[in-house]
């Protein structure tokens, strides 16, 4: 037996069903396109410029104005650029000043390190006036030692800086170590 021929209705009904399923389908492709990419999964937060504080139990361990600073979310690393008018504390009194143009910071251990043109000056009125010129330094606050692992210039009101190969200050003792010296240091 034959098969009835099917109806021209029913054809032009499953025509335009499977063309408004086609636009149908169409339009959701096409709408996707148009969605917007999900944001990077990017947590770093930028500060402008500012000042920064390191704190110890009971007073400040240093304090630093900066221009610009990138941190994670949880802003436990903390990477600042142009440091001006850094200033670490002893016994809660000012004791260096620091200039340096790039710091890695560890907000949790208030430990630092400075890479770039860096300066430091003794700060505490009571101490000979000191300045060291390096490219590189290093702060541990726990054992409250500035390191400064590259060459480094001092001066200390001689004729001549002292240069220097590295030095390494314990701010607890007063005691300064230097290697690879040349030139002339007024102590005391």
């Amino acid at each position: 037996m034959a098969s009835p021929a099917q109806s021209p209705v029913k054809l032009l009904a499953l025509a335009a069903g499977a063309l408004l399923l086609g636009y149908v389908g169409a339009g959701i492709y096409l709408a996707g396109l148009d969605s917007p990419t999900p944001p990077l999964n990017d947590t770093s937060v930028t500060f402008k410029p500012g000042s920064a504080t390191g704190e110890r139990l009971g007073c400040r361990s240093w304090v630093a104005d900066y221009d610009h600073i990138v941190t994670n979310a949880d802003q436990t690393v903390v990477d600042v650029d142009n440091v001006k008018h850094g200033l670490i504390f002893k016994a809660c009194k000012p004791y260096l000043t620091v200039q340096a143009k790039h710091m890695m910071i560890n907000t949790l251990t208030h430990d630092f390190s400075a890479s770039g043109t860096i300066h430091i000056e003794t700060a505490a009125p009571d101490m000979l006036h000191k300045t060291f010129e390096t490219d590189a330094a290093t702060w541990s606050d726990a054992a409250q030692r500035l390191v400064l692992p590259h060459k480094s210039t001092i001066e200390s009101g001689m004729d001549m800086p002292l240069t220097v190969g590295n030095v390494t200050l314990d701010v607890r003792s007063g005691q300064l170590e230097l290697n690879n010296v040349a030139g002339a240091v007024r102590i005391k």
